[in-house]
């Protein structure tokens, strides 16, 4: 993982039950500017989680975003999921893999991206992607 700072940062880290703790804190915010407050590590170096803050235009409003993500045994990405305290930006998302490790299928729930969804990928012999099928489920009013 690639950190940054400069003189009006503070950054460290530490580890807890086998987990990483990372983080950067920004202590003059810019308007826009996202400032990642805190990621977290699985043992394995996978990320396990993030939370970020970032100052809108009106400079007193901080938007708020978590992140976590899961991996199935083979340390595929199996989901990812978004809280935001922003309106909308809140999803989720779920993967599915065929015995080659190719993404197969993608199931998202949430505002986040708009309506529901499920997207199905389709690969040939080469496991070359030659496909993406989106299913879009709307809400009834």
């Amino acid at each position: 993982m690639h950190w940054t700072a400069d003189c009006r940062a503070a950054a460290g880290g530490h580890r807890s039950g086998g987990q990483r703790h990372r983080w950067l804190v920004d202590h003059l915010p810019q308007v826009g500017q996202r400032h990642d407050v805190g990621h977290v590590l699985n043992h394995d170096g996978t990320r396990a989680s993030s939370h970020e803050q970032q100052l809108q235009a009106d400079n007193s409003t901080v938007v708020t975003t978590d992140t976590s993500w899961t991996y199935d045994a083979l340390q595929r990405l199996a989901g990812e999921a978004v809280t935001s305290t922003a309106t909308g930006q809140s999803y989720s998302d779920v993967f599915a893999y065929d015995v080659q490790s190719n993404r197969t299928g993608k199931a998202h729930t949430g505002p986040g991206g708009g309506a529901d969804e499920t997207t199905a990928y389709t690969y040939n012999g080469n496991d070359e992607r030659v496909r993406s099928t989106n299913h879009t489920f709307m809400p009834v009013a």
